[in-house]
């Protein structure tokens, strides 16, 4: 037999659902930056990318660069540049053996030797699909916010800068993430 006078009332039993469903819910999603639907090549044909909309693809037309990919907002006040990490075939072998994060570390550290560089953001990773992304952020005291990503495609160590005014729209992570989500090689 059911004793009814122990069972909550309406109120407080829809308050306590509430409760328990809302703290088992995923957070709130928040959209990614869009990117344009179009894949852009890198320098070296080695990287398919997309951009974010509005932005503009300067990769091809930067003279004398030597980024793979130079990407520019349409109003200048945030950019997205892939370089590779220029390594031997010692610490080719050592990554394969052991992952990034030492590179990582190594990177990481240098940035913070910088004169006029704050790292404010220390060093994580996150993955898409099976890669490992490891990733800091850097204050560079010149107004500007930089997200730096390292990642491995197996046969070239590739950096990723982000940077966006500190007052910016958007969130370097954010962008950063949007981006390389579209990497392909």
């Amino acid at each position: 037999m059911i004793c009814l006078k122990k069972i909550p009332s309406f109120p407080a039993s829809a308050a306590i659902l509430l409760l328990l469903f809302n703290g088992c819910s995923s957070p709130l999603h928040v959209p990614s930056p869009a990117l344009t639907s179009e894949y852009h090549s890198s320098r070296t044909g080695l990287l398919k990318y997309r951009i974010p909309a509005g932005w503009v693809d300067v990769t091809r037309s930067a003279q004398g660069s030597s980024r793979h990919v130079w990407i520019l907002s349409h109003d200048y006040d945030a950019s997205i540049e892939v370089n590779e990490v220029q390594i031997d075939a010692e610490v080719r072998a050592w990554i394969q053996r052991e992952g990034l994060f030492g590179m990582a570390a190594s990177v990481l550290k240098m940035a913070g030797s910088e004169g006029g560089v704050r790292v404010v953001d220390s060093l994580s990773f996150f993955t898409q699909g099976e890669v490992i992304f490891w990733t800091f952020e850097t204050d560079a005291g010149s107004g500007g916010v930089q997200r730096v990503m390292l990642f491995d495609t197996g046969t070239h160590c590739m950096e990723v800068r982000v940077w966006n005014k500190k007052d910016g729209p958007q969130d370097t992570g954010d962008i950063g993430r949007a981006f390389v989500g579209s990497l392909r090689w």
